[in-house]
């Protein structure tokens, strides 16, 4: 029985490498990676924040989903280190695997990959479905040991019921974040419709079939015919092998954007202080900074404030008349500063 449901696992395994191996071929054939570009351009290594893990006391574990960024990432990398092995260790006097287990350290496997490549994102937006595996996973084991044949644990079945009550405290964290995404998910989508869907506006306006070059593509290109430049690389091959390859510079953004022949320019400016070669102190030698977007309660836009440029003063001189006649269709709490008089 064991081997078979070993061959039924390898064969599944057989079936959904199929996909990946597909896109591959594809995406190969046409110029791009092996791999989608926003898993290579977002991947992070966090196996070393293991020993920083360690100093932190139940309480600060515990609650330390409430907040955003490195820490709430750490959090998620902590848990199936500890959930996992404790589940699968009170089950090692077992003479046979089952479902639970299986589903378990495939929840395990996953997570912990998951989190060596993928930042966590506001509003799960990246591990939504990692937490509803988890959330599989950890019931199939719960009702195992709750109300599953008291032989499987023998002596161990009070070690069993405290370590689901710790599971279960720790999945509340989950929870607790889950209430504070949904209390801001109205500001998040008033965010959203603020600036990226504006951007959008402005570009199907007045650069409907136009060379735009963006950091942030997502509403501006869903929603326009462009011929676009993603400055960020996620949808331009030649700007994500040049970051992977450590040839991102300010002279080749520059110059690809020349090449590109770019009407105008939109980025968050602080984004291109991650990035080699302190990008945006060096940005002004080249482009013209025209004007800026600034919205209210930001929330979800990776920066409230967006700058538009131009790659010379002839563009510069178009993008401002464009941007003030727009000006009067921006909802009342978008800021808008235009810098200075492009005019020729």
């Amino acid at each position: 029985m064991w081997q078979r449901q070993w061959r039924l696992a390898l064969l599944i395994v057989a079936l959904a490498a199929i996909p990946p191996l597909l896109y591959a071929w594809d995406s190969t054939s046409r110029g791009w990676f092996a791999l989608p570009n926003s898993v290579l351009m977002k991947s992070v290594g966090n196996i070393e924040l293991l020993p920083q893990l360690l100093g932190y006391s139940f309480y600060e574990i515990a609650t330390l989903p409430l907040t955003h960024g490195t820490v709430t990432h750490r959090f998620l990398f902590l848990f199936p280190l500890i959930a996992v092995p404790l589940c699968l260790w009170l089950d090692r006097h077992k003479g046979t695997r089952n479902a639970s287990q299986l589903a378990l350290l495939f929840f395990g496997i996953i997570w912990f990959w998951h989190l060596q490549f993928v930042y966590e994102g506001y509003f799960y937006r990246y591990e939504a479905y990692a937490i509803g595996l988890a959330c599989f996973a950890f019931g199939l084991k719960g009702q195992d040991w709750l109300f599953g044949d008291d032989s499987c644990l023998g002596p161990y079945k009070r070690s069993a019921v405290w370590a689901t009550a710790l599971i279960l405290l720790l999945m509340v964290s989950f929870g607790l974040r889950g209430i504070r995404a949904m209390s801001k998910s109205a500001t998040a989508t008033m965010n959203i419709y603020h600036q990226h869907i504006q951007m959008a506006r402005f570009v199907h306006n007045y650069y409907p079939n136009g060379n735009v070059a963006v950091n942030d593509i997502g509403a501006i290109n869903y929603f326009n015919d462009v011929h676009l430049l993603d400055v960020w690389g996620l949808g331009s091959p030649q700007i994500a092998e040049a970051y992977l390859t450590g040839r991102y510079t300010p002279q080749l953004l520059q110059q690809v954007a020349l090449e590109h022949d770019s009407d105008l320019i939109i980025i968050y400016d602080i984004w291109f202080r991650r990035r080699p070669g302190e990008i945006k102190d060096e940005i002004g030698t080249n482009w013209v900074k025209v004007a800026t977007w600034r919205i209210p309660d930001n929330v979800v836009a990776s920066e409230d404030t967006v700058a538009f440029y131009a790659i010379n003063e002839v563009r510069a001189a178009t993008l401002e008349a464009n941007l003030r006649a727009f000006e009067s269709e921006l909802p009342p709490e978008v800021t808008v500063e235009v810098l200075t008089d492009y005019a020729p």
